[in-house]
């Protein structure tokens, strides 16, 4: 048991800090913390579906830029948890709001975290060995649209705080997630194969002068 612990501590971490935030919603959503302006399903789902997504992005630079392997492993479980957050974010605003239908239409911010919602629906369906089989090299491709996923959701909460009245009540909030945004942008800039070869040389270049 210990060795399977130390094998895969990371993996236990991360686990662990997805139940530790949906302990932390469950323990706001029943005390005196909701209120009309604030639901903490609704709010605290989105947020913590937007860092498991930066933490699932994230993995690819740890691994090719610091050499950490393990990293690989964790990008399946770090994106299908922030799959699931943003399920019960989506669910909350269903449940929460009565004209849910003709806000699609009206907040055109809307759609795009829907449209990153059902990117990572299809990710999370074929992130399994079957279906990684069945598509073959497709599989990457398709794979890859967590990057459009990933602007979609991060540019629809900057917008969805910044055009509603929650923006003004929690500016902080704003400033959170348009670090997140700047956080994402750079992930992948950091995948961008011009940008990946010039920082390996310069990560190199002391190296070998040592």
């Amino acid at each position: 048991m210990l060795v399977w612990l130390k094998d895969n501590r990371w993996r236990v971490l991360l686990h662990l800090l997805a139940i530790f935030a949906l302990l932390d919603i469950a323990w706001q959503a029943a005390g005196p913390f909701g209120s009309v302006r604030f639901d903490p399903v609704f709010e605290l789902a989105g947020r913590w579906a937007i860092r498991f997504l930066l933490l699932c992005l994230a993995m690819t630079p740890l691994n090719t830029y610091l050499g950490w392997r393990t990293a690989i492993s964790l990008r399946k479980p770090a994106g299908l948890w922030a799959f699931g957050f943003g399920v019960l974010h989506f669910t909350s605003y269903l449940t929460r709001s009565q004209d849910a239908l003709s806000a699609l239409v009206d907040r055109w911010y809307v759609l795009l975290g829907l449209g990153g919602l059902l990117i990572l629906s299809a990710l999370a369906i074929t992130s399994n060995r079957w279906a990684m089989r069945r598509l073959r090299h497709n599989w990457k491709r398709l794979h890859r649209l967590v990057y459009i996923a990933g602007l979609a959701v991060s540019s629809h909460a900057v917008l969805a705080f910044s055009f509603s009245k929650r923006g003004s009540i929690y500016p902080e909030a704003v400033v959170e997630l348009q670090v997140y945004l700047v956080m994402l942008v750079i992930l992948l800039a950091l995948r961008i194969p011009t940008v990946k070869r010039a920082l390996l040389r310069t990560m190199r270049r002391p190296a070998l002068q040592n």
